[in-house]
């Protein structure tokens, strides 16, 4: 796996990036949808997909020894569909 630049607590996880990612895409879709921005909203399934990528990105490096090459776009992909879900769930139901 490669190295990542260390942060104050050390290097930042690929379920680190997808919970970050899905928080700002969450919030810009509610503004479009003129939802409200509640912290159950962001939080819980941030915290969820922030366990699913890093259990998922454990369970592959232990078996694998490495990574493949589209697991970033992945989690991004999942966060963007988490983000659009419960958004529209939020804004319209």
């Amino acid at each position: 796996m490669e190295q990542r630049a260390a942060g104050v607590l050390g290097p930042v996880s690929t379920g680190a990036y997808a919970a970050f990612a899905y928080a700002i895409l969450f919030v810009a879709l509610m503004l479009l949808f003129g939802g409200a921005i509640t912290a159950s909203g962001i939080g819980i399934p941030g915290l969820l997909l922030y366990t699913a990528v890093t259990i998922t990105e454990k369970t592959l490096i232990r078996k694998t020894g490495s990574l493949p090459d589209g697991f970033t776009a992945g989690a991004f992909y999942l966060a963007t569909i988490a983000a659009l879900a419960v958004s529209i769930g939020i804004a319209f139901l």
